[in-house]
């Protein structure tokens, strides 16, 4: 029962690309949900389901085939749409899309250029888990006196203006000739979210930010240049492997002398999101709106 949803998805994706016959976000997103099937497996295999609130028991064929059928539907509207021919912007409005772009490229810069001592500490330290002392110290608040000076350049690199910098990224390269050193802040401006989470040697702001980036390079997929996406594709190769070692980094100081493998947290975190979202079938949610788990605990 365990492998239904990858058997579905794999004839999914399969059945779009026949149909279509060119990658877009509805692709991206049905393999995307094949990985996480994947992973939901490795769970199953490694029996991972208490460690990662998942409640096996909860896990039915009726629970397994809706969570089939509901991301189906929203398959179905990512098609629907992403499918539709995009428009060039009104020339009008060019002026302000430039003056939003630079003012948070502006915020963005800003906030790295403040904490560039705080990054490189971390980066000394060898990615070491500070996440208890970073928590600790919110906890007890802020000492002195606010910085409202900060106050703007702070909302602005927050959810979404980083997402909204990557959209408008995508857009530059696939419908305006602007500038690269625009471009290049505009890049910036999308990521600064991970690049302050080294601080803290955090690393779910990276993987949103490749999500994002996965789903809105190919939603322009069909409009960009076939040299610009050999570019994009090898700059995400070296790139990407940069990442894994920071990862990689990351998890072995975080459980090293432990008893769980590294590689448990991967399989966890990658493959609870379908079991998670089978057992709001049955309504099992638990404190903090969390699924109940054996122990009733979540990681």
């Amino acid at each position: 029962m365990v492998v239904i949803p990858l058997i579905y998805f794999v004839g999914l994706f399969s059945f779009i690309l026949i149909k279509h016959k060119s990658w877009n976000m509805d692709l991206a997103a049905t393999s995307l949900l094949i990985v996480i099937s994947f992973f939901a497996i490795m769970i199953d295999v490694n029996d991972l389901y208490g460690e990662y609130g998942i409640n096996e028991y909860s896990l039915t064929l009726p629970t397994v085939i809706l969570f089939c059928i509901q991301w189906t539907f929203i398959i179905y509207l990512i098609n629907t749409v992403c499918r539709l021919p995009i428009q060039k912007h009104v020339k009008i409005k060019e002026k302000l899309l430039y003056l939003f772009l630079l003012l948070i490229t502006a915020s963005s810069v800003f906030m790295i250029a403040t904490k560039t001592s705080d990054i490189k500490e971390a980066l000394i330290m060898d990615m070491a888990d500070v996440r208890g002392d970073h928590y600790k110290d919110l906890a007890q608040g802020s000492n002195g006196d606010t910085n409202y000076l900060m106050l703007i350049p702070q909302l602005l690199v927050c959810v979404p203006f980083p997402t909204a910098a990557l959209f408008f990224w995508f857009y530059m390269k696939s419908f305006l000739d602007s500038s690269r050193f625009l471009q290049i802040g505009i890049l910036l401006a999308s990521i600064v979210q991970a690049v302050l989470a080294i601080i803290i040697a955090g690393r779910a702001a990276m993987i949103y930010w490749a999500f994002d980036f996965y789903m809105l390079y190919s939603y322009f997929y069909q409009y960009l240049a076939t040299a610009t996406k050999r570019m994009i594709n090898l700059t995400a190769l070296v790139f990407g492997g940069m990442v894994a070692f920071l990862f990689i980094s990351i998890t072995i100081a975080r459980f090293d002398g432990g008893s769980r493998d590294p590689f448990e947290s991967l399989y966890g975190y990658a493959g609870q999101e379908w079991s998670h979202a089978a057992l709001c079938a049955q309504g099992r949610v638990g404190r903090r709106g969390l699924f109940l788990s054996k122990n009733d605990g979540y990681r």
